[in-house]
């Protein structure tokens, strides 16, 4: 029990900006914590429909659905947003691998990363502003949950490229970690979704499955930034079928 607390810490705090005990990061550390990414997920949806509940109820269901999707932002200091805008500078800045990693080790934002951002908080609101407040809290946590379940499948289908922050993650887990991640992912979207859980996981498989191959062939492997973009487009893919089965 104490070993599955302290990988619980270490998993909200790669992931969020809550605020979780200090405590040494072991080597393989983060590749067992990944296991209990998907509850990661699950409680930035929780905190994410709470606020839109409550700010629904103070300023209208508009106001509370943007603050909804920006308390998840702000929960986890925009790790995965960043992730995006940097992949999309180099996949489509770069003419080789070694040119693509370099531009997305800068700092710096780029065109393409600044148009891929707009895109997505424009999708992202143009979906759930007009979502009724079951619909958002369905998204949501069907988003985030497999959104966070994404990086560890992807980890295990490319190689972490060297000095990559991926490198932490990467490996298969424990056949007994594959299961606790499989039932931590699976309970919640099915809980939230019902008979609507087969579509949006098999949404979320193709959209890992459909990166990952763009990885192999743009830059060889996986880096911590293709896991963040990952991380969102499943999410949006996955907001994306569930408002479409509401209307």
């Amino acid at each position: 029990m104490r070993d599955s607390l302290r990988l619980l810490a270490v998993a909200f705090g790669f992931l969020t900006r809550l605020p979780t005990p200090r405590i040494a990061v072991q080597e393989g550390d983060l590749t067992r914590a990944s296991a209990l990414f998907p509850l990661v997920g699950l409680v930035v949806a929780v905190l994410a429909v709470a606020a839109d509940q409550l700010i629904a109820l103070l300023l209208g269901p508009i106001v509370g659905a943007v603050v909804g999707i920006l308390t998840a932002t702000l929960v986890t200091g925009a790790f995965h947003e960043d992730g995006l805008a940097d992949t999309v500078d180099g996949l489509w800045g770069g003419w080789e691998p070694a040119e693509r990693l370099r531009i997305m080790r800068d700092s710096r934002l780029g065109t393409y990363g600044t148009i891929a951002l707009i895109a997505l908080y424009a999708l992202r609101f143009a979906l759930l502003v007009p979502a009724t407040t079951r619909t958002f809290a369905v998204a949501m946590v069907c988003a985030h949950v497999l959104g966070r379940a994404a990086g560890p499948i992807l980890v295990m289908r490319l190689p972490a490229l060297t000095d990559s922050s991926s490198a932490g993650i990467a490996g298969r887990l424990a056949p007994g970690a594959r299961f606790v991640a499989l039932i931590l992912t699976v309970v919640p979207v099915a809980a939230a979704s019902g008979l609507l859980a087969l579509p949006v996981l098999v949404v979320a498989v193709a959209v890992v499955y459909a990166s990952a191959a763009l990885y192999r062939r743009r830059l060889g492997g996986v880096t911590g930034d293709t896991i963040g973009a990952t991380t969102v487009l499943v999410e949006l893919a996955v907001i994306a079928v569930v408002v479409a089965s509401h209307r």
